[in-house]
Parts: structure tokens; C-alpha cells; sequence
């Protein structure tokens, strides 16, 4: 009877884990030109490429080390460019980034990446930009200084562990009977 629980509780939890599967946890950082580095934790929907991000929320801006206020405002600078109706999108390779984050409305603190440009822009290269709590400088963006990796989400270590305590179970119960048998 415990086995069968065990087993459904283990099946339960990773039908729920993959029901949200799409949506993530990124980890965002990037250098600048003078070796200041932009931090962010980054929610989102990870697309079917498994390389697009489309970004919900940002937590835990900091910069060179020291905490930024609360991210509340995210757009897509295409969008507030030319009321395009696209998404604030990062990617994971950094191919393709257009995004504006901001602490307000008012955009007092905020940092926006693009690239690639859009045609008509007047600007000859894909940039980063942030306002002074963010480096204070417009510079072209470079890719090699750019990461956004996955981070587990609490679902996918509890499943993992449910797993391993169902496997640990499975054998202890195994060596038992081995052992039964044996005798």
C-alpha cells in the first residue's frame, strides 16, 4: 500500500511540474565596457525554440553588487518606440533582446537592452542603456558580456527529491526481500 503511494504522490508532483514547465527562472548578468556588471533574476515563458524568453517579472536588481529598487514596469522598446504591441523578449544566446525595465512608470531607474535594431531607428548598433542608478551610459551591447541562464524552480527540486526518495525506497524495499529470500 505504501509503494502505491509513494508512486502517485511521485507522478502527482511531476504532472503539476510539467503543467508549468514553460514558465522559468532566469538569472540575468551583463558586463559593461567599464567592467560594471548588471544583475537581475528574471521570470518568464520560455518559448518552444527553447531559446526566446518572454519576461513577466524582474526581481533582485542589482548593480555592481548593490541592490537597485524593485522592478515594476517592463516593456519592449520596440513597443514604446512604435507602439508595436511586442513583448518584452530576451534570449538565451543573446541574439535577440528588447527590453525595458524600469521602477516606475516615470522611469526614473532603468536599463533597456536591443537587439537587433529596428529598421528606421537612426542608431547604428544593438545597445545597452541605463539610466545613472544603472551605469548612466548608452554603449553597444556585446554579447560575449551577456548571460541568461535557467535557475530550478522550487517545483522541479521537489519533484527531483520526491524521485530520489521513491528510488531510495524502491531499493531498500528490494534489498529486504533479496534478503528475505536469502535466508
Amino acid at each position: 500500500m505504501l509503494n502505491k503511494i509513494i508512486l502517485a504522490t511521485t507522478i502527482a508532483i511531476g504532472l503539476v511540474s510539467a503543467a508549468t514547465a514553460s514558465a522559468a527562472t532566469f538569472h540575468l548578468s551583463y558586463t559593461l565596457v567599464d567592467n560594471s556588471v548588471l544583475t537581475a533574476d528574471i521570470g518568464g515563458t520560455l518559448l518552444a525554440d527553447n531559446n526566446t524568453v518572454i519576461v513577466n517579472w524582474i526581481d533582485n536588481p542589482m548593480f555592481n553588487g548593490t541592490g537597485m529598487p524593485v522592478i515594476s514596469y517592463l516593456d519592449s522598446v520596440s513597443n514604446i518606440l512604435y507602439s508595436s504591441g511586442a513583448s518584452p523578449t530576451l534570449t538565451l544566446n543573446g541574439t535577440f533582446l528588447d527590453l525595458f525595465a524600469a521602477d516606475t512608470a516615470s522611469w526614473v531607474n532603468n536599463f533597456e537592452f536591443l537587439n537587433p535594431l529596428p529598421a528606421g531607428l537612426g542608431i547604428l548598433w544593438p545597445f545597452y542603456s541605463g539610466s545613472p542608478s544603472f551605469g548612466g551610459v548608452t554603449e553597444p551591447f556585446n554579447v560575449a558580456n551577456y548571460s541568461l541562464t535557467p535557475t530550478p524552480i522550487p517545483t522541479t527540486w521537489l519533484m527531483l527529491l520526491s524521485g530520489f526518495v521513491g528510488l531510495g525506497y524502491f531499493a531498500y524495499r528490494g534489498t529486504k526481500k533479496n534478503a528475505a529470500v536469502a535466508a
